[in-house]
Formats: structure tokens, C-alpha cells, sequence
């Protein structure tokens, strides 16, 4: 889940390399760019794709759904710089919240669901 407020070209080229990494262990990776509402969904296949579209409020409801209802995944790595509610969506699998450097402190993502990561590059 990729948030366009995330997508400033360093820290995209940052967690494009990490998801680079995962999918050539072999795992299917979907891309889905969100702001207040899914802009795209598609299937990573090994190449860093444009800048996220959109731009515009963070909702973290929609990829939530989303995955809990058309993807169903093993995991969520949800790449954001934070600044926004908390969802209320449960999730049903476990989500890894990867902040920009930038982003909101680990303290302001307390009330999240899952795992916090703070980008340290």
C-alpha cells in the first residue's frame, strides 16, 4: 500500500529496492497507490514503476478493505509517512508500517495496528 504523499523520489526508489528484494525470494507482491481512496492497484513485476498518482489526504480505510475483500494477502507492507488517523478497518493479516524518515514519529502511531518501522535513509 503505497500512499502518494510517500512518494518523493528518494524514498520511493528506497522501498522499491526493499519490495525489489522480497519479490525476487519469490514472493507475489500487489501495489496499491492510495490517498483518500485507491488510485491504482497492480501486480509487481520487478520494475520500479512512476510516481504514485493521486496526492490529496491520507485515508488508511481503503487499502485495508481492499485487502481484507479483493486480495486477501499473507501481509501488508504499508509504505506512508504516517500523518493521518488511525484506520478503524480491521485488518485481516498482519501489517508492517514502513515511515518515511520524514514521517510521523513511532509515538504518533502508537494506536496502529501491527508493526512500526521507522526508514533511518
Amino acid at each position: 500500500m503505497i500512499p502518494p504523499e510517500a512518494s518523493k523520489r528518494k524514498n520511493w526508489f528506497i522501498f522499491f529496492q526493499e519490495i525489489n528484494h522480497i519479490w525476487k525470494q519469490g514472493s507475489e507482491i500487489q501495489v496499491v497507490e492510495c490517498d483518500m481512496k485507491i488510485q491504482k492497484a497492480y501486480a509487481y513485476k520487478g520494475k520500479m514503476p512512476g510516481l504514485a498518482s493521486g496526492g490529496g489526504g491520507t485515508s488508511f480505510e481503503a487499502p485495508l478493505k481492499y485487502a481484507n475483500a479483493e486480495y486477501q494477502p499473507d501481509a501488508l507492507i504499508y509504505f506512508t509517512d504516517g500523518f493521518g488517523p488511525p484506520p478503524e478497518t480491521w485488518c485481516r493479516c498482519p501489517i508492517l508500517w514502513l515511515i518515511s524518515k520524514e514521517g510521523a514519529t513511532l509515538e504518533k502511531m502508537a494506536r496502529f495496528p501491527g508493526r512500526k518501522v521507522k526508514m533511518n535513509v
